[in-house]
């Protein structure tokens, strides 16, 4: 081996290995396969201790999670500007958890710290995050976020459209209960602590669901819309569906779950969800539709007034070619 090889072949064993990676609005996270965290871009959501306008331009390892600490990652999820953590704390049989560490911004309550914190620059753990229960995973995006314990339980917190609460959907209840209109997207609900997500039709109690499977096995969260699966592989969806984007065969909306027809269960020839993902970056609908989408609802002008100066149009060119 030349001398320039063995020089670059004793940088990368020296380099961290990423076990994960994942990206916010401006900010960008990985897990190393030691456990620790390094973060880079703008914003607290970073975990450093600076604030909004801080900019941290190569990755740089967040002490909290820093040898010596006690503490391993397993996972990272980030939203626009606040992050989540999978910890486990302590090592060997010692070890506890995995339990939720959070930081960053809490102005609409992602971080599940309550109302009377506005953020924390650096990641603080979520002590009663579903009464301390250990954790299969967390996720974060845009202004909100999610985890599911080991029992398989769903949580929700933070502000958007699709927390899964009864709260902010008219009073609704049921199997996944639809928005007034159509298309147009449930009503913003805000918690600034942790609540959990009912799935309709999911026996808790360990009885028969139709196969679905009683716990829910992971969370794919997006801007306007997030989803569900159990371990049983059925599908559950929720939020904004003016595009068909929630699979129910329609263009409704909904602020509750509802179970998509034709994943998890016998009756549905043993196919079986066992991962969701929903678009992020998706910007807020207007007239009912995202109005950077093509079959946008259309405006009084286009509705009216333009056929109209078509028409017109057509008939003075009539007229010129007589």
């Amino acid at each position: 081996m030349s001398l320039s090889g063995m020089i670059m072949n004793r940088i990368m064993k020296q380099r961290p290995r990423s076990s994960q990676v994942a990206a916010g609005q401006n900010l960008t996270a990985a897990v190393t396969a030691s456990g620790e965290l390094f973060t880079w871009g703008k914003g607290p959501g970073t975990g450093h201790g600076g604030g909004n306008g801080a900019v941290v331009a190569h990755p740089t390892r967040v002490p909290a999670f820093a040898p010596g600490s006690g503490l391993r990652v397993l996972a990272v999820s980030l939203g626009s500007s606040h992050g989540l953590a999978l910890v486990v704390t302590g090592g060997g049989a010692a070890a506890a958890g995995p339990h939720a560490f959070a930081w960053g911004s809490n102005h609409r309550g992602q971080l599940g710290l309550g109302p009377g914190m506005d953020g924390c620059p650096t990641p603080v753990p979520l002590p009663e995050l579903a009464g301390g229960a250990a954790l299969r995973c967390v996720a974060a995006c845009d202004l909100y976020s999610a985890a599911v314990t080991e029992q398989g339980q769903l949580w929700t917190w933070g502000s958007s459209v699709c927390l899964g609460h009864p709260m902010g959907s008219g009073g609704g209840g049921g199997n996944g209960d639809q928005a007034p209109s159509n298309v147009a997207p449930p009503p913003a609900a805000t918690s600034f602590l942790p609540r959990a997500v009912v799935l309709p039709g999911i026996d808790r109690g360990g009885g028969s669901d139709g196969g679905g499977g009683s716990c829910v096995a992971s969370v794919g969260l997006g801007s306007l819309y997030c989803g569900c699966v159990t371990e049983g592989g059925a599908l559950f969806t929720w939020g904004y569906g003016g595009h068909g984007n929630l699979g129910h065969g329609d263009r409704r909306s909904r602020p509750l779950p509802a179970r998509v027809a034709g994943f998890g269960g016998p009756e549905h020839g043993g196919r079986r969800a066992v991962s969701v993902a929903c678009t992020v970056g998706q910007a807020q609908p207007g007239g009912g539709l995202n109005p950077k989408n093509p079959g946008q609802v259309p405006s009084l002008y286009e509705q009216v007034f333009q056929p109209l100066f078509f028409f017109f149009e057509i008939l003075l060119h009539a007229d010129s070619c007589a």
